[in-house]
């Protein structure tokens, strides 16, 4: 069996986890969220060298398009929710302040800890007190099949309760080292609207 098939068969079984132990109508009367962006903190890359830090420097600066440029990587088309506001800030500075060298994994079907996500989400220190918020976490940056793999993640700001989860995964590709992990973003997100009315992510 060839590494992406396994890749994306292993991703396809665990979003199908995810959201089968979610509440199938759990978004359903959500309009609006609050953005915190995307945090590559506990992210892992399978198939490349990079200088850690480098890597983390620059993958925090993905952030910065859905400002720069927001029709492209417009999260209400791609989620079906209005955007009330972004905090991006978190996110920027998680990914910074990751250490980067234990990111390097030899495992291409590695996925998120979920006690870890149920930390992250627990102790996120946030402006915002009431509603739904949505964060973006790196999960794998496979160099060796250009793909990208991110878990989204909805929860109640007031209680920090988790209401769902969804792994996607997109193509990398583009010049430069952020435009071509952040190609795996957009098509993730591309993704994730094709298939947001589907049981399997």
């Amino acid at each position: 069996m060839k590494l992406r098939t396994i890749f994306v068969s292993a991703i396809a079984a665990i979003g199908s986890f995810l959201t089968a132990s979610a509440s199938d109508n759990a978004l359903d009367d959500v309009k609006e969220i609050v953005f915190y962006g995307i945090d590559y903190s506990m992210c892992h890359t399978y198939g490349w060298g990079e200088d850690p830090a480098k890597t983390m420097n620059e993958l925090s600066r993905i952030n910065g398009l859905f400002i720069s440029e927001p029709k492209k990587y417009n999260l209400h088309k791609f989620t079906g929710f209005r955007v009330k506001e972004m905090d991006l800030e978190r996110s920027i500075q998680a990914t910074k302040d990751a250490s980067g060298s234990a990111i390097e994994t030899f495992d291409p079907a590695i996925t998120l800890d979920d006690a870890k996500i149920t930390a992250a989400i627990r102790d996120m220190q946030l402006k915002q007190t009431q509603g739904v918020g949505l964060i973006i976490f790196g999960n794998l940056l496979n160099k060796a099949e250009n793909t990208g793999c991110h878990m989204f993640v909805f929860f109640d700001i007031a209680t920090r309760k988790i209401i769902e989860k969804r792994y996607s995964h997109g193509e990398a590709g583009g010049i430069g080292f952020r435009n071509y992990w952040a190609k795996s973003v957009y098509n993730s997100l591309l993704k994730f609207k094709k298939r947001q009315n589907s049981p399997h992510i």
